[in-house]
Formats: structure tokens, C-alpha cells, sequence
């Protein structure tokens, strides 16, 4: 059986940890292709825009704007 949620439904322990591990394994990448924090940064952004179209476009506007703070507040908390 798989631990991956389905789209929509709240990340388990090993969803965020695999999340978090692509991430870190971008961000070596592109910080050994020369990219610079404030590009991998930019990047970040445009992700969690696309990301916020994709949901927009898929459910509810109230659903949403749920979806998307839910998001924008798990990433601020790594941040932190």
C-alpha cells in the first residue's frame, strides 16, 4: 500500500519528508549549477504561484484559498 496522499487530502510524516527532501536535493543542484539564493528563491515563488493556479482552477475559490494558506503557512514554517 502506498503512503502518498491523494491530491486534497493533508500530508502524513512521510509526504513532508519526502517533500523536504526533493527540495534540499533542488536546491544542491541548482546552488552547484550556480544559481544563487535569491534565484532559488524566485523559484519558490513561481512554484507556489503555479501551484496556487493549478488550485484555483481545480476547486472552489473559498476551497482554494484555504488550500493555498495551508501551503504558504507549512512553507513559512520551514522557513522559521
Amino acid at each position: 500500500m502506498s503512503t502518498r496522499s491523494s491530491p486534497g487530502t493533508r500530508f502524513n510524516s512521510n509526504d513532508t519528508t519526502a517533500v523536504r527532501t526533493l527540495a534540499l536535493s533542488m536546491i544542491r543542484e541548482l546552488k552547484r549549477q550556480g544559481f544563487g539564493l535569491h534565484h532559488i528563491v524566485a523559484l519558490a515563488g513561481e512554484l507556489i504561484g503555479c501551484a496556487c493556479e493549478t488550485i484555483r482552477s481545480d476547486r472552489s475559490p473559498a476551497t482554494a484559498a484555504e488550500q493555498a494558506c495551508t501551503v504558504s503557512m507549512s512553507l513559512h514554517k520551514e522557513c522559521i
